[in-house]
């Protein structure tokens, strides 16, 4: 899967994924990332955590978030604050923004209403296992992830074992079993749609790597 093509990738359970390697130019994945640095703001969210002794120590969430929406505002993702109710007012579309995200729902075959802006600072800020199921986005949601700056790798995992036959070797088929993991390589301008019955049946993460700032 490293030879650049555009694929539809058919996992079990239904579950369908587009990967777009080179969806951006490098010129124009360049020339977004200079435009989101200047014009988008990042928040970092406040995790509170009771330690061993009972002291209740607070971290800030070094992985930057941002959303870009005209209809409605935001809870805080992976937010555990003393105030979980509290939104973040979301900045309104711009005309970038809104070509942007109706060239994804072309490619993704979908229709979007906002945009959702992860910053990771480094190759130490990840994003462990998990679905996208936050409230409002429906019980099978279609997701496109592009990404722009360092390569990062996208991992996918089955949430149940998998059970059938996969061809050996010697070209017969052989029965097998387990979780089924997958990792595809986000290059500078790479779009990753995550279609029908992943959030279902999948979970997905982007795991550390060293040497990347």
């Amino acid at each position: 899967l490293r030879d650049g093509k555009a694929y539809r990738l058919r996992l079990p359970w239904d579950t369908e994924i587009l990967w777009y390697p080179h969806f951006l130019t490098e010129h124009e994945a360049d020339e977004l990332e200079d435009t989101v640095t200047e014009k988008i703001t990042m928040y970092h969210p406040t995790y509170l955590f009771q330690t061993p002794s009972g002291v209740t120590q607070e971290t800030v969430n070094r992985k930057g978030q941002a959303r870009i929406c005209d209809d409605f505002n935001f809870g805080i993702q992976y937010d555990s604050s003393r105030d979980k109710s509290m939104l973040y007012v979301s900045q309104k579309m711009e005309p970038w923004t809104r070509s942007l995200m109706h060239r994804i729902e072309h490619a993704s075959e979908s229709v979007f209403n906002a945009i959702w802006f992860n910053h990771y600072r480094d190759g130490t800020v990840t994003i462990h296992w998990h679905t996208d199921g936050n409230e409002g986005l429906g019980p099978d949601p279609i997701i496109g992830s592009l990404s722009i700056g360092a390569t990062r790798d996208f991992a996918f995992k089955s949430k149940r074992e998998w059970h059938g036959v996969r061809p050996a070797k010697d070209g017969s088929l052989r029965k097998s079993s387990g979780i089924i993991h997958l990792t595809l390589p986000l290059f500078h301008g790479s779009l990753c749609v995550m279609g029908k019955n992943s959030q279902r049946h999948w979970l997905h993460a982007v795991p550390a790597i060293e040497g990347i700032r």
